[in-house]
């Protein structure tokens, strides 16, 4: 029997330039990980990262763009219950193993 359940993350955050005389307009980076443990977690690791651009022009200083990929892993003990269930319904089951994700945003 588990009992309880932990996990751990951080994040990154940094602005690498800044538009003069302005507080929140520039070029800024940001990363995230996390995990839990994957004998109670149906994803045992998640991480991403990404680069925005806010205001860059003094015509258009509300403008932000933004583009990022992530990744998430599914643990073991989920991939050994979809190939468990292959075996009950059949070989075009599928097992799931991670996903990715790219995306831009305006």
């Amino acid at each position: 029997m588990l009992v309880g359940d932990i996990g751990g993350w951080a994040v990154f955050e940094q602005q690498l330039y800044r538009v003069p005389k302005s507080d929140d307009r520039g070029i800024g980076v940001f990363a995230r990980v996390s995990g839990a443990p994957a004998d109670r977690n149906l994803i045992d690791l998640y991480a991403d990262a990404g680069l925005e651009f806010i205001g860059l022009s003094d015509k258009r200083p509300d403008d932000k763009f933004g583009i990022a990929a992530g990744y998430a892993h599914v643990s073991k003990r989920a991939q050994a219950l979809d190939f468990d269930y292959r075996a009950l319904a059949g070989p075009a089951w599928p097992v799931r193993s991670s996903e990715g994700l790219l995306t831009a945003v305006y």
